[in-house]
């Protein structure tokens, strides 16, 4: 069975005017483009979007919402957290998943649900891992099941989320159920090198916001070698600066 999301996802509210724009722009109203031409569903710790145009993973945003005339507004400041492009019926879309990082301000009943309270105490907890994550745009990962059901066959793995000493989050094209042991190759490109290592799959959870199959997958790395554990702590500290 997978996992019940922390933030339930709502649908918009119709008369919600949403906003989302670089934060290069924050203070220059005049020269914001609406990166969000639609929006699909919102929850108390971001949206999902579609977007005239692939997103770059990891850009600043501020995403604003009021309803006009009235002193309903919300605005925080976010980050893309991954973005995509489908193909359906021969026309292509682009959409994205923006998550909320600041509340800066959040007024009125209808947006009180993002009012950041159950993300700030989410994302205390994420500031208490005892490895900091990493937000990765640039890397290659190959992954493959062992064991019995390695019949998948090849590499089921779209691409790197994120990563830290510990494990890191990948999108898969397959379901790969909890606890099953996986073997990981991650190809970084800024600093170029490779690191390999086995893993344990800690949680699969289907996007269902997409048409082709893809599953949010976090693992655990286990048993990785002491050259490649060196590796990716010099990739980690070239990432963060």
């Amino acid at each position: 069975m997978e996992e019940r999301r922390k933030h339930p996802r709502i649908k918009p509210d119709p008369l919600f005017r949403i906003q989302v724009y670089t934060a290069d722009f924050a203070e220059n109203p005049l020269h914001r483009t609406n990166l969000a031409q639609r929006c699909l569903d919102l929850s108390a710790r971001g949206a999902c979007i579609v977007t005239p145009g692939r997103l770059r993973v990891g850009a600043p945003i501020v995403v604003a919402i009021d309803i006009p005339d009235t002193a309903t507004r919300f605005r925080g400041k976010a980050t893309v957290r991954w973005s995509q492009s489908v193909e359906k019926q021969g026309r292509e879309a682009h959409v994205a998943g923006v998550e909320i990082l600041q509340v800066l301000e959040c007024e009125g009943e209808r947006v009180e649900f993002m009012s950041g309270r159950a993300a700030r105490t989410l994302a205390a907890a994420d500031n208490r891992r005892s490895h900091h994550r990493v937000l990765v745009s640039e890397a290659e990962v190959t992954c493959t099941v062992s064991g019995l059901i390695g019949s998948f066959g090849g590499n089921i793995a779209k691409s790197l989320v994120d990563i830290s000493e510990g494990g890191c989050k990948i999108i898969l094209v397959k379901k790969v159920e909890q606890d099953h042991k996986v073997k990981l190759h991650l190809t970084f490109k800024h600093p170029a090198m490779k690191v390999e290592t086995e893993g344990i799959v800690r949680s699969c959870v289907r996007d269902t916001m997409t048409l082709a199959p893809k599953y949010d997958t976090r693992i655990e790395f286990q048993n990785m070698p002491n050259e490649d554990a060196a590796r990716l702590r010099l990739a980690l500290k070239t990432l963060s600066e």
